[in-house]
């Protein structure tokens, strides 16, 4: 699983009202990625889906001996897995979606996200250095190095400093041709575009999870600190652009009813938050009473 098939995937398809082919999201770390996992449990049974890492090898392992009647049954795969992964499912085909986020914003998100993780793999290196430091060291080159594009182009994870223009050109042909491409930062646009490709049902509301609490603004960040990150994510930062500006333009090929649907979305989706808190509430109480 190391880059595209020779023969690249499907072209971009913009509505898949007949949906047969197995999604597969590419869930690019600190991207939103546990917000979407919470909307897609909603939309698919448990057998219909699987979760995994799919960057290693027993993890591919693990995938690939899966019965192929069961990988017939998958809708959905999600995941961090590198581009690719449709070359495991029978056909050798799969509608892609992922989500791209800032690269500085998303280096910055990642750091102080393993900062209050002990559990995770990371939390030492971030605990002890800098966040400039944390970049430039190399420890997390899946993160801080050019992240999205390796995900993206395939490439190895663990290399830092090695990602190359070759790459970038692999990743950039790899998202014209997904389904879906959203962004962290336009998530109620992006959440409309899967559930009309997708044929997802309503609603599709949601409150964000995992997000990182009291990190500081990118405005906020010393020069020598915004420097390194931009060193290592010059890649990232060419990616982004072009995947914004794929973005803008199948947003605005869906014409005026669909910017009416997402106006009216982003006046709901914060109602919803508002009363599951207030259930939450009540429930709380209904069980202190009852116990």
């Amino acid at each position: 699983m190391s880059g595209p098939s020779e023969g690249g995937i499907q072209q971009y398809r913009p509505y898949l009202p007949d949906m047969t082919s197995t999604v597969l999201f590419l869930h690019i770390p600190r991207t939103a990625g546990s917000t979407l996992h919470g909307i897609m449990k909603k939309q698919y049974a448990e057998d219909e889906m699987f979760t995994g890492q799919l960057l290693f090898g027993e993890e591919i392992a693990r995938f690939t001996a899966l019965p192929e009647d069961r990988k017939r049954r998958l809708k959905i795969v999600k995941g961090h897995f590198a581009h690719g992964v449709h070359e495991l499912l029978p056909g050798g085909e799969g509608a892609y979606m992922t989500f791209l986020r800032d690269p500085i914003d998303r280096v910055v998100s990642l750091y102080h996200f393993v900062k209050r993780r002990p559990d995770n793999s990371l939390h030492d290196a971030a605990t002890t250095m800098s966040l400039k430091d944390f970049v430039a060291s190399g420890v997390a080159p899946t993160h801080t190095d050019n992240g999205m594009t390796r995900f993206l182009g395939g490439a190895a994870m663990d290399d830092f400093g090695t990602i190359t223009n070759e790459v970038l050109d692999r990743a950039i042909s790899s998202l014209e041709g997904y389904d879906v491409i959203g962004l962290t930062e336009r998530f109620d646009e992006s959440l409309l575009l899967c559930r009309k490709a997708f044929g997802w049902n309503e609603p599709v509301f949601y409150e964000r999870q995992n997000v990182t609490q009291n990190r500081p603004a990118i405005e906020t960040l010393d020069p020598e600190t915004l420097g390194a990150i931009v060193a290592t994510n010059q890649l990232d930062t060419i990616l982004f652009e072009k995947g914004v500006a794929l973005f803008e333009e199948r947003l605005a090929a869906l014409g005026p009813a669909f910017q009416a649907r997402i106006a009216t979305f982003k006046v709901t989706n914060p109602t919803y938050g508002i009363l599951r808190r207030r259930v939450n509430v009540w429930r709380a109480r209904r069980d202190t009473l009852n116990s």
